[in-house]
């Protein structure tokens, strides 16, 4: 048996395989409610005393783990995401039509996800302010969340508003189009287990600026530019030599980026449950 989210039935019988895909509650990451912040922690406490093998999607979710709880190291396996392939760096015959459908007519830099907390949008939107990024790119921030209209209101005291665009909720098919076209995407979150749309840009041929702490940190490695997620300056300066990266960069990262498939994710995945099931 292997639980893909948090719940895993003590059934003796069976031999059980728990994914742990990050350590929000634990490090207190998007949970508001100190009710809400128990039960996650108590499905995690769960999950460790049941599981005969656990699954972490980066090294540094494993690390976090094992700061809060004792398991065998060698009964923890590191798993990557793979990314669909669809994310890719060949320029689709609709993409002109659905860039101008979105109203999108000068070069950008791209945001794709939540707009919460553990995002950091705030500070990406007062580095682009402050380092006079807006003077020749628009920000273009795809997604939605509890922080949308907070944030309206912080572009709205830039110097250049009309520079930032919410897109709001972006249908699946548009998205590689995003990617493809972005002269550089960034996810300066204050934590990621994973940092799956680091990978989808990359493979899309656009350079990244992420931060140099969590799973973003993990997954990028020297692949993409780093900030210090909390330092407005130190995000300002990571933008400002991402629109510097030469063509050499992308390339390499580009191979890396390939390597993250599904079909190796199945590969290790199955290859833990071999493992488990050989185990007396």
């Amino acid at each position: 048996m292997h639980s893909l989210d948090h719940e895993l039935p003590d059934w003796p019988a069976a031999k059980k395989v728990a994914t742990i895909h990050d350590m929000y509650a634990h490090l207190r990451i998007d949970y508001q409610h100190p009710q809400d912040i128990e039960r996650r922690q108590s499905q995690y406490k769960q999950l460790i005393e049941t599981a005969d093998h656990l699954v972490c999607v980066s090294e540094s979710t494993k690390r976090d783990l094992l700061k809060f709880y004792s398991f065998p190291d060698q009964n923890i396996s590191v798993v990557h995401h793979g990314v669909d392939e669809r994310f890719n760096s060949t320029a689709a015959p609709e993409d002109l039509k659905r860039l101008k459908e979105l109203n999108l007519q000068r070069p950008y830099l791209l945001f794709v996800g939540a707009l919460k907390s553990s995002k950091n949008v705030a500070r990406l939107i007062a580095a682009f302010d402050e380092y006079k990024i807006a003077v020749d790119y628009d920000l273009v921030l795809a997604g939605d969340g509890p922080e949308k209209e907070q944030l309206k209101e912080q572009a709205l005291t830039t110097k250049h508003p009309e520079s930032i665009k919410f897109l709001g909720f972006v249908d699946d098919d548009k998205i590689p189009t995003l990617y493809r076209h972005a002269q550089g995407f960034c996810l300066v979150s204050l934590y990621e287990g994973f940092g799956l749309p680091i990978i989808e840009a990359l493979k899309s041929g656009t350079p990244v600026l992420t931060t140099n702490i969590g799973g973003a940190a993990d997954i990028a490695g020297e692949h993409a530019t780093q900030c210090d997620p909390r330092d407005t300056d130190s995000i300002g300066k990571g933008l400002t030599e991402l629109l510097q990266l030469d063509g050499k960069l992308a390339e390499k990262s580009l191979e890396y980026a390939n390597s993250f498939t599904w079909e190796n994710t199945a590969i290790q995945t199955a290859e833990v449950y071999q493992k488990v099931l050989a185990e007396p």
